[in-house]
């Protein structure tokens, strides 16, 4: 049997809080719903056995664009970074693989926490399943249809990586029963990542710190999602005490653990990344440690996306952001155009969007909230003037 091209499909769950499975964070194929069905059941549907005939294939599906696309420019995908954690499970493939694409065993040796919707925060590019305060203050759990502890209990000795996402799993007493299993299993030596927005770093009086400091500091990762600074990022990510989140990040900065950034690029902060960058040297937190690389940007490619900005704006911001590269370079000695390949790629692409959507959306949100788009973020008065029903939008 060929060596498969992502070790996912043998591997790992990706579970969202409507209790739907999907192959990993960035692939929309449903392999089943734990509402209708087992975890075992999904592990050998339909779906997952197509997908596993077709990882053996010599080509991804398409439905891995994502990953072709950082592929293609440089990056290092999201495959890449799962069959490297996960390199030793290879080896058992063949052995526990029928001809069909079902498994013999089901053995889940990676899991990506997202069990529920709990959040703090009500982010501009977010949506209500991954946000409780975007749904009205309603969380979405799908531990009511998943026992996590019956699940533990039959594959705890398998789980060699964890994932956690949100909602924001630092306010997720499910997070901390997990925790407290691994630990009382001995199972501090596997790999974790977490993806939290860095409101808090407490939980019911107790710090998270706490339980962190039991795990492999080499194998630990705390990936801040930052998409933004000061006043532009609470109002992007309304529920943000820039301050708080600042202290947090200096205070995570200071532990053993690794520690990265996600900054996701859009129409509202692609020519602020800059600022965002340098910010986050002067606290420490991008550091010499990493080499002044412990951060990705990830595209946000809906209804948000770059395009939105008129594409002459975009070749002055390629421009801009190219200068800061060989800036960033000669001040730290790094070489960071890997890092921006994807979003110079967007910058200079032909393809302009009607921003009339993305105008309309951030109208309503801005009555809802009291806010406003182009006080906080003026850049954005190059985009056109339009009328809300019988309502003028001055972008003056």
């Amino acid at each position: 049997m060929k060596k498969p091209q992502c070790i996912l499909p043998w591997t790992y769950l990706e579970l969202l809080p409507i209790g739907i499975v999907h192959p990993c964070c960035s692939n929309p194929i449903v392999l089943g719903d734990i509402k209708k069905s087992s975890i075992d059941e999904i592990w050998n549907s339909d779906n997952m056995k197509k997908l596993r005939l077709r990882m053996l294939e010599d080509d991804l599906p398409d439905t891995c664009w994502h990953c072709k696309f950082l592929e293609k420019h440089g990056q290092v995908s999201l495959r890449e970074k799962y069959n490297e954690v996960l390199k030793d499970s290879f080896e058992t493939i063949e052995e526990n693989t029928n001809s069909d694409g079902s498994v013999k065993e089901v053995k889940i040796e990676a899991w990506d926490f997202r069990l529920s919707n709990k959040c703090n925060f009500k982010c501009r590019i977010c949506q209500p399943m991954l946000s409780s305060s975007i749904n009205n203050n309603v969380i979405i759990n799908c531990s009511e249809n998943l026992n996590i502890s019956e699940f533990l209990d039959k594959q705890i000795d398998n789980i060699q990586f964890m994932e956690f996402a949100g909602g924001e799993t630092l306010l997720m007493e499910e997070h901390y029963y997990v925790l407290d299993r691994l630990i009382r299993a001995g199972k501090t030596d596997i790999t974790i990542w977490y993806n939290t927005n860095m409101s808090t770093l407490n939980y019911k009086g107790d710090s998270v710190l706490n339980y962190w400091r039991k795990f492999n500091p080499e194998k630990l990762k705390i990936t801040a999602s930052i998409d933004e600074i000061d006043n532009r990022a609470e109002y992007l990510r309304k529920g943000t005490v820039w301050q708080k989140v600042q202290e947090n990040l200096i205070t995570l900065s200071k532990e053993k653990f690794n520690v990265n950034t996600n900054i996701v690029v859009s129409a509202y902060n692609v020519f602020r990344l800059p600022q965002i960058i340098d910010k986050l040297v002067e606290i420490g937190w991008i550091s010499k440690k990493y080499n002044y690389m412990n951060f990705e940007l990830s595209l946000e490619v809906s209804l948000h996306h770059m395009f939105n900005l008129p594409r002459n704006f975009r070749l002055e911001i390629k421009d801009k952001l190219q200068s800061y590269i060989n800036e960033f370079n000669l001040k730290h000695g790094v070489d960071t155009s890997n890092l921006f390949s994807t979003v110079m790629h967007e910058l200079s692409a032909s393809d302009e969007h009607n921003p009339m959507p993305f105008l309309r959306y951030n109208f309503f949100e801005d009555k809802e909230r009291g806010e406003s788009l182009l006080e906080t973020i003026p850049e954005l008065n190059c985009l056109p003037k339009f009328t809300i029903p019988n309502i003028k939008i001055d972008y003056q």
